[in-house]
């Protein structure tokens, strides 16, 4: 049997399914991360900077799911949060909050605090120094980022059987079979227009 395989060229629907496939993708990357910092085992001095880098680009690629932009737009997900329930409702808000106060933008001030001081010596008072104390939060606690992690799992499965699939059942219903016979399809392999990965990009392919 060979597989063949034509692009879908309505713009319009094209952009609709990837930038829900694009959040779908997104979630699952929060969830996996989250998970393999499970894996690095317990805080200590030689994984602070990795935990705090893993929790932090979690909450980022969480956020991006939700602030304004173009696929923000087209994928809607705050209904399906809120769908979910009061407790992903609050997860949702404490992410956000996460996101907005501290990750994107330092506005919490019990999170990053600071200080700054004069420096000098008995012996040379003329030539001061600035002395800066910085003193940052390590992120949300380990339970916060276990249910951020489930809650973006659950979400990404509510975007696929949701959102996705019946994207795909539409979109498939509404193109007869002689259409796709008679489009100028080929043998499953890469257009010049299709994404390729390499080694500086992940790539990801999903059949609905």
């Amino acid at each position: 049997m060979n597989e063949r395989e034509a692009l879908l060229r309505d713009r319009t629907k094209a952009r609709a399914i990837a930038a829900w496939a694009s959040a779908w993708w997104d979630l699952r990357v929060v969830g996996q991360t989250l998970h393999d910092r499970v894996l690095l085992g317990p805080a200590d001095s030689s994984k602070i900077f990795t935990r705090r880098g893993m929790i932090e680009g979690a909450i980022a690629t969480y956020g991006r799911c939700f602030v304004d932009g173009t696929r923000y737009h087209t994928a809607l997900l705050l209904p399906i949060v809120e769908g979910l329930g009061a407790d992903a409702v609050d997860t949702h808000d404490e992410a956000m909050r996460w996101r907005h106060r501290h990750v994107a933008h330092r506005l919490e001030a019990a999170w990053e605090q600071s200080e700054v001081s004069y420096l000098w010596t008995t012996d040379d008072v003329l030539t001061p120094q600035l002395r800066v104390r910085l003193v940052t939060t390590l992120g949300p606690d380990d339970e916060f980022a276990d249910r951020l992690a489930e809650h973006s799992m659950q979400l990404a499965d509510r975007v696929w059987h949701d959102r996705l699939v019946p994207l795909k059942d539409k979109y498939i219903s509404e193109t007869p079979v002689e259409r796709l016979q008679s489009l100028s399809s080929h043998h499953a392999a890469p257009s010049s227009s299709t994404p390729v990965s390499g080694p500086d990009h992940l790539g990801v392919t999903l059949n609905l």
